[in-house]
């Protein structure tokens, strides 16, 4: 116990590290104590990295299968992040393949505690002109500001992000009380940051709860939501192939939906499809690169366009396989998060990045399978596997 209890205690250190330095990578700090922020990110990379290989092959235990498995994903997630050129999903693997013995619901107060101190935190130092301001073009007559973080839709995702781990943290006792926070906090993104992908989501989330709250047999063990979050998938990908500014009632729900698709659709012509990924420029400085700004907010299309068919379908398959594990466990307050953020993923590109849905994480629970396999199968970590693996060929040789 005193082993694990030491484990889950490095793994969700090592989560808060990770977190809380994507946080202010998402604010306008350009550095800290005179140190720019990229000799942060480097920092960030090669801690975690360590902390997360050594949580895997030495203080973890797997079962054969378990490893087997592991490796088969980590070659095609390794591959296609090298050819991608993008870091982000090969950390989410690595956290989920790490997080086989830890307390999910301890981790999320933690990181729910940080965004309780971090938001405020970044909003002061802008106010005190520690972090710059940024400004957006006014929609519907309201002026978007981000109070400090890089762009307007990142403090409402990570406003959304607060919502969605104090709905979690609160599922057994819910109140009215809980109600008017989110009534709160719709309000604030749409009157500051302007956000109409978290306002949407902040929204589904009040209805979903709701439902969940006096009608909850409409969930129990039942795959509605992610039979609907497979959809949202399916759409976003269909949408984004075509040329929908050539189909009127399609050209107005991109409109509606800020070009996404349209966008999407544009670098998909542009880069076209791989089968492992490729390198993609989008973004704010792709116009230098390839002299047009492409944009890529879509999380399906981005996964798609980078990572490759592969990575794509692996990714697809596991979310909504742990959509399902968890229907049929009765977790309907996972099924809804896990489906807000597949919502959220047709509008950002924050589906698959843990800063801005650690509930990720929760797919580990599906990987090691824990309420069948614990105590009932030979475990050994990475180094024992291999030097039994050793022995066996040399008694043969």
């Amino acid at each position: 116990m005193n082993r694990l209890w030491k484990y889950e205690n490095l793994y969700i250190a090592t989560v808060i590290f990770w977190y809380g330095l994507e946080l202010v990578f998402n604010t306008n700090l350009k550095q800290i104590m005179g140190i720019p922020i990229a000799y942060f990110e480097i920092l960030q990379i090669t801690v975690t990295l360590i902390l997360l290989i050594l949580q895997l092959g030495f203080l973890q235990k797997y079962t054969l299968n378990e490893m087997l498995f592991i490796i088969c994903v980590s070659s095609i997630v390794f591959i296609s992040t090298l050819l991608a050129r993008d870091k982000r999903i090969m950390f989410v693997w690595l956290f989920v393949a790490a997080a086989k013995e830890y307390d999910f619901d301890r981790m999320i107060r933690w990181i729910y505690r940080f965004l309780l101190i971090g938001i405020p935190l970044v909003v002061c130092l802008h106010f005190a002109g520690v972090i710059d301001n940024s400004f957006m073009p006014e929609r519907n007559g309201i002026m978007r500001v981000s109070l400090g973080f890089s762009h307007p839709n990142q403090l409402g995702v990570h406003v959304f992000d607060l919502a969605v781990c104090h709905c979690y943290l609160r599922r057994r006792k819910v109140t009215v009380t809980d109600f008017i926070l989110l009534l709160f906090a719709e309000l604030f993104v749409l009157l500051v940051p302007n956000s109409r992908s978290a306002a949407v989501c902040i929204l589904a989330l009040i209805l979903l709860m709701a439902v969940n709250l006096f009608f909850p047999y409409l969930f129990c063990k039942k795959i509605i939501l992610v039979e609907m979050a497979g959809m949202l998938n399916l759409i976003s990908v269909i949408m984004s192939c075509i040329d929908v500014k050539t189909i009127p009632f399609l050209a107005r729900i991109d409109s509606i939906m800020s070009q996404r698709f349209s966008s999407s659709h544009m670098v998909w012509e542009r880069f076209g499809l791989s089968v492992l990924g490729r390198k993609i420029y989008a973004g704010p400085g792709s116009q230098e690169i390839v002299g047009t700004r492409f944009f890529l907010d879509n999380s399906y299309s981005a996964i798609l366009l980078r990572y490759g068919i592969i990575l794509f379908v692996v990714f697809s398959a596991g979310y909504l396989y742990a959509m399902y594990y968890y229907a049929r466990k009765g977790r309907n307050d996972l099924v809804i998060i896990l489906f807000l953020y597949s919502l959220y993923g047709m509008m950002e590109n924050c589906l698959f990045t843990v800063q801005h849905n650690v509930f990720l994480l929760s797919m580990a629970a599906v990987l090691y399978n824990a309420d069948e396999t614990v105590g009932k199968k030979e475990t050994h970590n990475f180094i024992e596997i291999l030097q039994n693996h050793v022995k066996i060929v040399g008694r043969n040789g």
